[in-house]
């Protein structure tokens, strides 16, 4: 088989094995430092004064049963410590990415910054105990979440749901074209978590149609010889 040949056999394998979809983080800023999923987030793990850890968890999964959520649609979100009432529907298929904040000093610390994605957000869950029901089924591989006392008790939003984002409370912003959201998060010996549920993006059927071209072209390839 000539070179020719042995790229488009090599291409053709990695298009017909790709996932059908896919979605990314295409831009942070501010405080937001992205990172492979670490070993732990749990409170003292994974630690810094001035920045917001965000990493992958769980991508093109169908749920199979309604996931319940803090806040969804465009706007301020901001914490209120009470349960989740809105829920993104069984049978979607959904991406999700955690971002985490834990302080080294023991002085009140405040972080800021957005992330922007390629695909929109379905919603974002940060009330304390709508992240521990929801590690299991979203977090991701190899991570240890907060799920003892104390640390389980004091991981999401501070807040008592007044619209405001001062002092040790915390909120988030989801954009008007909701592809991106801004975290405003202050804290002093807790962490502040949030998880942001996103869409995949469905690959173009001119990809595919590519594909089935090169294959193609390789069929008439090995008929011709």
């Amino acid at each position: 088989m000539t070179n020719f040949y042995k790229i488009l056999t090599v291409f053709s394998l990695l298009v017909f094995n790709c996932n059908i979809s896919y979605a990314s983080i295409t831009g942070v800023s501010g405080n937001v430092q992205l990172i492979p999923s670490p070993s732990s987030v749990i409170l003292g793990a994974l630690q810094s004064d001035t920045t917001i850890f965000g990493f992958n968890e769980v991508q093109s999964y169908t749920l199979t049963s309604d996931l319940f959520i803090n806040g969804s649609g465009a706007g301020l979100h901001v914490g209120t410590g009470n349960a989740a009432t809105d829920f993104i529907t069984s049978g979607a298929t959904i991406n999700s990415y955690f971002f985490h904040v834990d302080s080294v000093s023991t002085d009140f610390s405040r972080f800021a910054g957005t992330i922007s994605f390629d695909s929109n957000i379905l919603g974002i869950i940060f009330e304390t105990n709508d992240l521990n029901l929801s590690d299991a089924l979203l977090g991701a591989s190899g991570t240890s979440y907060s799920t003892t006392e104390p640390e389980s008790d004091f991981r999401g939003f501070e807040g008592d749901g007044s619209a405001i984002c001062k002092g040790l409370f915390d909120c988030a912003t989801i954009s008007a074209n909701l592809r991106e959201i801004t975290l405003d998060l202050g804290t002093t010996t807790q962490i502040d978590q949030i998880r942001v549920i996103t869409s995949p993006v469905p690959v173009p059927a001119t990809f595919f149609l590519f594909a089935s071209a090169l294959s193609g072209l390789m069929g008439f390839g090995f008929r011709t010889k």
